[in-house]
């Protein structure tokens, strides 16, 4: 005789349980039946399941239809007696069983039927954990709940944006670029920044490497052209590249911008990568526009936001700008020794913004921060959660 596993012999077992079958019409010996079944029943023992409120008296939608004093005006049964009409049906159960099991839910949302309280001045009742006494699987201490602890390294090669995206909530930066999890939607004014931006790189393509003096109907002209070209994918995006198209007009209108008095030569626009070595790590940047006007170098970065403002030295994320300056001086030696401007073009606003040269030794020290080991936690800050589509996952 071969020996058999244990595996085997549990499947033969169950073959031979299955070929037996007990064919009783009444329910076999455990019955189960509604209260209403079991009116004048007298049992040796009663089993009761889910008396917890709200469904032990249990009230259909269909009897809150009408109200109680209507109900009483046509002469029909209102909630109160329907209630306690069920009430006395279990309670003929209870009188009548030699032994009433009563089962229960009890936690923040279960709490168990108003019925007991009633009863419990009538028969004797005994309270059992059912957890301890029926539980599948050993009752273990209460865990408290504790946040992750994700502790990591950033690469040595970073963004401007994924510098960012780690100083706004590093949570956020460990699921965008450590686990790979992308963003679920796209934001609208991401996708008409997008627009924006290669709408004035198209504009002033034709001038570089060149001395002119910027014609702003021109430049206005091309921009127009090209967006006339743009192939909307929405009635919607349609009309916001027309209005687009008005801001842009108001922008050169309104902002005080150099180029209208003076030559420009630009220098560099937006496509090319340029690498940078500053604080331990390797940024490569791509500016949107960077230009000469006399003796001063304009680095330029397009916002098409609404309510864009400078951020804070102290509460400063977006390092761009400054990330920019360094790339440009550290790659091109022959104008190290230019001043430097370094604007943001508000065009939702119209305005011309100038960025903080401070923030150079902030950047420092927070590269200088984050050059060991760094840990990927929750912002604290809730301002960032909002539009965050890892909001969920951080059950914020």
């Amino acid at each position: 005789l071969r020996s058999y596993t244990f595996y085997e012999l549990l499947c033969l077992l169950l073959e031979e349980l299955a070929k037996k079958d007990i064919d009783d019409v009444r329910g076999g010996k455990i019955r189960v039946m509604g209260v209403l079944e079991a009116r004048g029943f007298s049992f040796a023992k009663a089993v009761i399941v889910d008396c917890n409120e709200g469904v032990i008296p249990r009230v259909s939608e269909s009897d809150v239809f009408l109200n109680t004093s209507l109900r009483k005006k046509f002469g029909m049964p209102t909630l109160q007696d329907k209630e306690q009409l069920q009430k006395h049906y279990y309670c003929g159960i209870f009188s009548t069983a030699d032994e009433v099991a009563v089962a229960y839910v009890q936690n923040e949302d279960k709490q168990p039927s108003l019925l007991l309280d009633e009863l419990a001045s009538k028969v004797t009742i005994h309270f059992h954990n059912g957890d301890v006494l029926y539980g599948l699987l050993p009752q273990g201490r209460k865990l408290e709940y504790r946040e992750d602890s994700i502790i990591g390294r950033l690469p040595e090669v970073l963004t401007p944006s994924k510098l960012k995206t780690f100083l706004e909530c590093p949570r956020k930066y460990y699921y965008l670029y450590e686990r790979r999890m992308s963003e679920m939607t796209q934001v609208h004014s991401a996708l008409l920044g997008t627009i924006a931006h290669e709408c004035l790189e198209s504009a002033y393509q034709p001038f570089v490497g060149k001395m002119t003096r910027l014609s702003e109907p021109e430049i206005l002209r091309r921009a127009h052209v090209w967006l006339a070209s743009y192939r909307a994918q929405s009635a919607l995006q349609g009309a916001q590249i027309e209005l687009l198209q008005y801001e842009l007009e108001r922008f050169y209108q309104q902002a005080h911008l150099s180029e209208k008095q003076e030559e420009v030569e630009i220098l560099l626009l937006e496509g090319e990568n340029m690498p940078l070595k500053f604080g331990g790590f390797t940024f490569y940047v791509r500016p949107d526009r960077i230009q000469r006007v006399g003796e001063r170098v304009e680095i330029i970065d397009y916002k098409y936001r609404k309510n864009f403002k400078v951020q804070e030295c102290k509460n400063a994320t977006d390092f761009a700008l400054i990330l920019y300056a360094k790339a440009f001086v550290q790659n091109q030696s022959a104008y190290a020794g230019m001043e430097v401007s370094m604007q943001y073009w508000d065009i939702v606003g119209a305005k011309v913004w100038h960025e903080d040269p401070a923030k150079s030794e902030i950047l420092l020290s927070v590269l200088e921060s984050l050059g060991g080991e760094v840990a990927f936690e929750k912002i604290q800050e809730r301002q960032y959660c909002r539009y965050c589509d890892f909001v969920d996952v951080c059950e914020r």
